[in-house]
Parts: C-alpha cells; sequence; structure tokens
C-alpha cells in the first residue's frame, strides 16, 4: 500500500517537471517568434513609409500648383485692360441744332380777276413750269340772264404750279386763291431760332442743312439771307431765312430740313475725348499711365463740346491718358494697355 502512494507521488512529480519544462520551451519559443515577426516587419513598414512621404511630397507640390494658380488668376483679375489716348489741338465748335422747312424763294397765290365764276376749262396741271402772263386756266363769269366771255387767269410771275385749289366746274371768287405759282429754282429753308441764340445769327452766314429724305450723312450749305427784326413773342423763337446753295434735285420744296449751325468757336483748344474724364463727386480727373499703373491726375476742363473737352489745367502733351476702362481703376491700379488705341 504505502508502496502504491510512493509510485503515485513520484509520478505527479515527474509531470509537474514535464509541465514545468513545457511551459519554459512555450515561452521561449513565442519570445523567438515575436523577434522573428519583428524583423520580418521592417521592409514592410519601410515600404508603407514610403509611400506615405510619396503621398505627403505629392499632396505638397499639388496644392503649391493650385496656391500658384489662383494667384495668377487673382493677379489677372487685378490687371485692368485699358485703351489710351493723348491730347490734341483742334478748334471746338458749339453748335445748335434745329430744323425747318423747305420752301420756294418766291411765293405767290394766283386770284381770279372776276367777281365770281364756274372754271370750264384748266390748261394746265399742278407742277407745270409756267412763264409770268401764261394762262392757267378759263374763268366763265356768266351769270343767269347775263352771258359773257371766258376770262382767263394768268400766271403773274414766272416759276412752277405748287397748287391748284379748282376744278373744271367749280365756283370761284375774286376773294379766293385758285393756285400757286413759286419759283422752285431758288429754293429756301425758313427756321425758328431759340431767343439764347439769337446774338449769334447773322446775316451771310453759313449752315450746314440735311433732308431727313437722305438715309445717309449727307449735307449741303445754306447762307442766311434775311433774319427777322422781331421775336415771337408765343414761341420766344427768331425767323431766318436762308438760301440753300445746291442744285440737288432731290431737294423740293415742302420738305422738312434739319440744320447745323456754329455757334461759337474755340479756336487751337487743347482737349480730349469727354470719355476720358471721370466725374466722382464733384471731381474731375483722369488716369495717366507711369510704368503700367494708373496715376489718378486732377484735372479743370472749362467747356465739353461735340464729343470733347477742353483741358484747361493737369494734363499735358506726352501723357498717356486712359481712355476706355478708367470707370474700373483706382489710384496705383496695374493695366494691360489694349492694342489698337
Amino acid at each position: 500500500m504505502n508502496e502504491d502512494i510512493k509510485s503515485c507521488l513520484d509520478q505527479q512529480d515527474v509531470n509537474h517537471e514535464s509541465l514545468k519544462e513545457m511551459k519554459f520551451h512555450y515561452k521561449r519559443l513565442k519570445k523567438d517568434l515575436r523577434k522573428r515577426t519583428r524583423r520580418s516587419a521592417w521592409p514592410l513598414r519601410i515600404i508603407i513609409a514610403l509611400i506615405i512621404l510619396v503621398m505627403i511630397f505629392t499632396g505638397y507640390k499639388l496644392i503649391e500648383k493650385k496656391k500658384a494658380e489662383a494667384n495668377m488668376v487673382q493677379e489677372d483679375l487685378q490687371v485692368i485692360p485699358v485703351t489710351l489716348t493723348t491730347l490734341k489741338q483742334m478748334n471746338l465748335e458749339q453748335l445748335y441744332k434745329g430744323n425747318g422747312d423747305i420752301v420756294a424763294s418766291s411765293t405767290i397765290d394766283v386770284y381770279p380777276d372776276t367777281a365770281t365764276g364756274k372754271v370750264t376749262r384748266i390748261v394746265t396741271d399742278l407742277g407745270d413750269y409756267v412763264n409770268k402772263g401764261q394762262t392757267i386756266l378759263w374763268i366763265d363769269p356768266s351769270r343767269p340772264g347775263q352771258t359773257y366771255a371766258e376770262s382767263p387767269v394768268k400766271a403773274p410771275i414766272s416759276g412752277t404750279i405748287t397748287n391748284m385749289n379748282a376744278s373744271v366746274g367749280s365756283q370761284v371768287s375774286a376773294q379766293m386763291p385758285i393756285a400757286t405759282v413759286g419759283d422752285l429754282r431758288n429754293l429756301q429753308l425758313e427756321t425758328q431760332i431759340p431767343e439764347k441764340y439769337v446774338s449769334s445769327v447773322k446775316l451771310g452766314q453759313n449752315i450746314r442743312i440735311s433732308l431727313i429724305s437722305w438715309q445717309e450723312d449727307r449735307w449741303v450749305t445754306g447762307r442766311i439771307v434775311e433774319i427777322s427784326p422781331v421775336v415771337d413773342p408765343n414761341s420766344r423763337t427768331l425767323k431766318v431765312t436762308m438760301n440753300i446753295l445746291s442744285d440737288d434735285p432731290t431737294i423740293k420744296a415742302g420738305m422738312f430740313a434739319r440744320i447745323s449751325m456754329v455757334i461759337e468757336t474755340f479756336e487751337n483748344s487743347m482737349v480730349l475725348p469727354s470719355q476720358a474724364i471721370v466725374e466722382r463727386f464733384d471731381e474731375q480727373f483722369v488716369y495717366i499711365i507711369e510704368d503700367d499703373k494708373a496715376i489718378k491726375r486732377p484735372i479743370e476742363s472749362s467747356i465739353s463740346l461735340n464729343g470733347f473737352s477742353k483741358i484747361d489745367q493737369g494734363v499735358v502733351a506726352d501723357d498717356r491718358v486712359v481712355l476706355m476702362g478708367n470707370n474700373l481703376l483706382e489710384d496705383g491700379s496695374s493695366v494691360k494697355i489694349l492694342e489698337g488705341n
């Protein structure tokens, strides 16, 4: 019995030693495995680190490129395209522009010699040219119970029949004009000049005339031959008559015409296009270009006429003045000068 117990205890000691040895080998194996795993993971870690570095470098380059592009766009937005002009010497003319009517130089209404009568014959037509004393039509002055010979109605002057108020069979009287004769070989223009320009109107003065019917920008010359001695108190205008110095057949009596008359001339004025002048808060100035920069320059301008302004002070002959694009500028703005100035 005792021997059996001893044998069992010895067997337990052997098992315990075996278990301790197994644990020792397991720990050693585990330690070796960790060392090997660490050694085998280093190449992978290096590769991953290199990939991360490449991605960081590429991302940085992309960011820098985007920043550069944004800066270029911003610079382009800040550079304003402009065109230039320079100071020029010219005569500035203050103009009055109005209108008037084309009329015959002389026009006379024709009246019959008889008190009353009936038109029996018309021997001329509207638009016919007649000589002084030529018969225009015939009138029968007979009345009930009284018979008279036909009476002619003759042209009082040589000219063209511009109006015919009679027809065959119509009754006429000595108080009723039956026709109008006008000298259409010498046409005139009649116009009304506003009172404010009366002092600028002179006999012999030349006026530019254009017809509404002319499609193109075409003008002929007229010369003032008659000025009314009084101003119309109702319209506050002065009647002015001028001869038309042209034999253009398209100019006809009764047409509506435009006129352009020089009121005042400013000779040898130094001018800029009015478009080049900027007005802000009661200040007039221009922009001068120096080293591709717009420099604000205050000016003094006394008068603006027909798209040009007379420059009294602030700009000299060699200055390059911004013409187009000036409303987008500020003092010191960068500019790009466009071709074709």
